[in-house]
């Protein structure tokens, strides 16, 4: 299957899921543009973001909507909003995509079945392996899955 982007998720098609509340983040500010070579393809930023653990970027009003501080640790974050999930069941192809705040962010060929699609609050989608997904959230039903 092939998509220009991730399939929407809604209450009626997705679970919700929790971020776990032991995983924590470094993030820093980055004021310059940026470009970011990630395991998922590629990010661009024309200006702020934050550069998290070193390896990505996020928006600076997704990560500020979804993160709180660590006060007593610099630069120590965790996520602190539900998301919304769903698990592939099939291989899909995705093309480039443009982010809310005009960021793109490019995927390689094929999105393996089994891969959730995670979506914030805000409604910026991504992608996490099975078992990325399973370090990061828990869901009030673990065995209870959503699938497409």
């Amino acid at each position: 299957m092939t998509l220009r982007t991730l399939p929407q998720l809604t209450s009626d098609n997705a679970i919700v899921a929790t971020p776990r509340p032991d995983k924590t983040k470094t993030a820093v500010l980055r004021w310059a543009a940026a470009h970011y070579v990630v395991s998922w393809g590629t990010q661009d930023f024309a200006g702020p973001h934050m550069h998290i653990d070193g390896q990505y970027g996020c928006a600076l009003s997704e990560f500020f909507e979804t993160h709180l501080p660590i006060n007593e640790l610099e630069n120590t974050w965790f996520k602190a909003t539900p998301v919304l999930a769903m698990q592939l069941t099939e291989d899909m192809n995705l093309e480039d995509l443009t982010t809310k705040d005009g960021n793109k962010e490019s995927s390689y060929d094929t999105i393996p079945a089994g891969t959730w699609i995670i979506r914030n609050p805000s409604g910026e989608q991504y992608t996490n392996t099975p078992v990325v997904f399973a370090a990061k959230y828990t869901t009030a039903d673990d065995s209870v899955e959503k699938t497409a």
